[in-house]
């Protein structure tokens, strides 16, 4: 709680993600039938509910949010651990963060869960518009020569792997217009189930005074537009970016 209250921001922040991740991690499972265990998100539900509901605290320095934001993220590593990886807290509200850092590693310095607090809401917001109407099918080309334009060539090599094992997977589930539109109804009701409104996540970091919006990491639209477009390639997990 003596901490610098930046840094404990910034945790929320991180913390914000679960959400999200969740319902990628959900969404993959239904669509590509990639593995899936609920058993992470047990670990921190009770937690996550009251520090969502005193995240003022931690704008505050209240000792009693900031040790419920530690037991939160002591237990979203245990989830991790259990998983067998990032999968429970980390899909692509972390590779837009991560998309947007390898295009502009001369950004101003901020930290990492200020970025995740903020990215997840574009997430949310993603999520929101897929539940409410099905899909068209995620398009299977690389865009090297434009990916070239924006990353190093050793970024975009790298890309290219991860997106053909990403690619083989979706070219397996037989994604049609048609089965997308049959499933979709059910699919949606799932990812309800596990999200929480971009709007009630953006009052979480209002109440804890953190950042909400690119400006206040100091990305500008430009940029920020390209890493979105950017992200879905750079990383071989299937997210509500490929949609």
């Amino acid at each position: 709680a003596t901490a610098p209250v930046r840094l404990n921001k910034s945790g929320l922040g991180d913390s914000l993600a679960r959400p999200t991740a969740q319902a990628d991690w959900l969404l993959s499972h239904l669509l590509l039938s990639t593995p899936y265990d609920e058993t992470p998100f047990k670990f921190t539900a009770d937690t996550e509910q009251s520090l969502f509901g005193s995240a003022r605290g931690i704008a505050l320095s209240d000792p009693s949010s900031v040790r419920l934001l530690i037991e939160l993220l002591l237990l979203s590593g245990l989830g991790m651990t259990h998983a067998g990886g990032s999968y429970p807290a980390s899909q692509s509200e972390h590779m837009l963060a991560h998309s947007f850092e390898m295009l502009r590693p001369d950004a101003p310095a901020t930290l990492h869960g200020e970025q995740i607090g903020v990215t997840t809401l574009t997430a949310a917001l993603r999520q929101q518009q897929l539940i409410a109407r099905p899909p068209a099918p995620p398009s299977l080309a690389f865009p090297k020569s434009e990916l070239q334009k924006h990353f190093p060539a050793s970024v975009v090599e790298s890309a290219e792997t991860a997106f053909r094992a990403k690619q083989q997977k979706i070219e397996e589930a037989g994604l049609t217009e048609s089965a997308l539109k049959a499933r979709w109804p059910d699919i949606a009701h799932a990812l309800s189930a596990v999200t929480l409104p971009a709007a009630h996540l953006t009052e979480i970091l209002t109440q804890a005074q953190a950042p909400r919006r690119i400006e206040s990491l100091g990305w500008t639209a430009a940029d920020y537009a390209i890493a979105t477009q950017s992200a879905r390639y750079l990383r071989d997990r299937f997210t509500c970016l490929d949609l």
